[in-house]
């Protein structure tokens, strides 16, 4: 594991924000809380999502860690015009609307398929706060047994920060849009790309997550220079429109962020931070997949049919200087933190190839303090955190590990 002592310095903007943290104590260990938030109600084990080709009931161990890498092709990139992005200033958040426990909203009908053939999984991207709720208190149809525990450590999850943000807004100043379109589409073959080897001829349902945005008029937020989250939409539409492609007929992309939905669960300032209250929603659908697949794995054993879920969140940086991929830490299972920093290395070796193949960067693009890689805990201190933090460890929410995002549950379900 990477810890931060052993990085070099580095200035960036927030990447996920304070509220897509998770904070975990170092005596956690020993049983001492991180802080006087009142811990997580007690909650039922979820059903695990078998990570490899084998039934549900028998969890597959990935291989050794660390793995080794294989030489990866370069793949041609391919031209398509995409919109250019048009920078959006953060809107001032409306009155923050209440969360009632309403009914939940139906089940999509594209719910998962137990006749076999391909897996077909609902589109969570349309789950509200409201679905959420029922979801964390086991009430949402569909998902029986469901609980706040479900949310985290539920699959291998991968942030990819290709680039600093700066550089796609100088190659559409330079090059223009056509140019910018075809970085996004090598960043997003590569992804899929890299899925394919490392999953192999499986089915694969990618929990996709475009980094920041939000609602706009009550929460958007646009990212690094203004503009970032603009270019993660951009990649994420990339990869379901090239998922399309025969070569990925096995993989299944499902979006787990949705901009037209306010993600508030109506918690009152200071406890109501946008950031984290996303990261719940964004989490929480994706964990959905996941039930979803695993019920799947169970009512299909071939290992031909069996379902693996791998979370993927796009976003770009500041000041990195290179390609990075955030991987997940020693606080989720060790098969799926040692599978995400495979795909990490995959993807990295990838996908910096490639980038440069198409002489479109203003420099070469290498890998960030030598091998790209960092680990879970946060590579700065949010500016929205104040109060002194002895012997805390800030962790990427998004990464799946414990800490904060459980402590920020329970206060969600005592307000309802």
């Amino acid at each position: 594991m990477h810890g931060l002592g052993q990085r070099a310095p580095l200035s960036r903007r927030a990447v996920l924000g304070y509220a897509g943290i998770a904070l975990v104590a170092s005596a956690c260990a020993r049983g001492t809380p991180a802080s006087a938030t009142p811990p997580a109600p007690t909650v039922q084990p979820r059903p695990t999502v078998v990570d490899g080709p084998m039934p549900i009931a028998t969890p597959t161990r990935v291989r050794a860690f660390p793995p080794t890498l294989t030489p990866v092709p370069t793949i041609p990139p391919v031209l398509s015009p995409t919109p250019p992005i048009v920078p959006s200033p953060t809107a001032p958040p409306s009155a923050t609307p209440a969360v009632h426990a309403a009914p939940p909203t139906p089940a999509p009908t594209t719910s998962i398929s137990r006749s076999g053939g391909t897996p077909r999984l609902s589109d969570v991207a349309q789950r509200t706060p409201a679905d959420v709720i029922a979801y964390l208190e086991g009430r949402l149809p569909g998902y029986p047994g469901s609980s706040p525990e479900w949310v985290i450590d539920f699959s291998p999850s991968d942030i990819l920060e290709t680039m600093d943000t700066i550089v796609l807004d100088e190659v559409r100043q330079r090059r223009g849009d056509q140019a910018l379109a075809r970085i996004y589409d090598v960043i997003a073959q590569d992804v899929l790309a890299t899925l394919r080897d490392e999953y192999g001829d499986r089915w694969i349902v990618v929990a996709l997550d475009a980094g920041h945005g939000g609602k706009k008029g009550f929460n958007w937020d646009p990212g690094s220079e203004g503009t970032e989250a603009e270019h993660t939409r951009a990649v994420a539409a990339a990869i379901v429109r090239l998922a399309a492609r025969p070569e990925n007929r096995r993989i299944i992309v499902r979006p787990i962020y949705n901009d037209a939905i306010a993600d508030d669960f109506g918690l009152k300032p200071p406890r109501n931070r946008s950031t984290v209250n996303t990261t719940l929603m964004r989490q929480a659908r994706a964990s959905m997949l996941a039930d979803e697949a695993a019920a799947w794995n169970r009512a299909h054993p071939n290992p031909s049919d069996q379902v693996a879920v791998h979370e993927i969140s796009i976003h770009f940086n500041v000041g990195a200087g290179g390609a990075l991929v955030l991987h997940q830490g020693d606080t989720v299972r060790p098969e799926f933190a040692e599978r995400s920093v495979d795909f990490a290395q995959r993807y990295l070796r990838r996908v910096t190839t490639d980038l440069n193949a198409t002489g479109l960067l203003p420099s070469p693009l290498g890998l960030w303090n030598g091998d790209g890689l960092h680990d879970d805990v946060m590579m700065y201190r949010p500016a929205a955190l104040s109060a002194p933090l002895s012997g805390a460890t800030l962790r990427y929410g998004a990464l799946q590990g414990h800490g904060y995002l459980p402590r920020f549950i329970a206060q969600v379900l005592a307000n309802h």
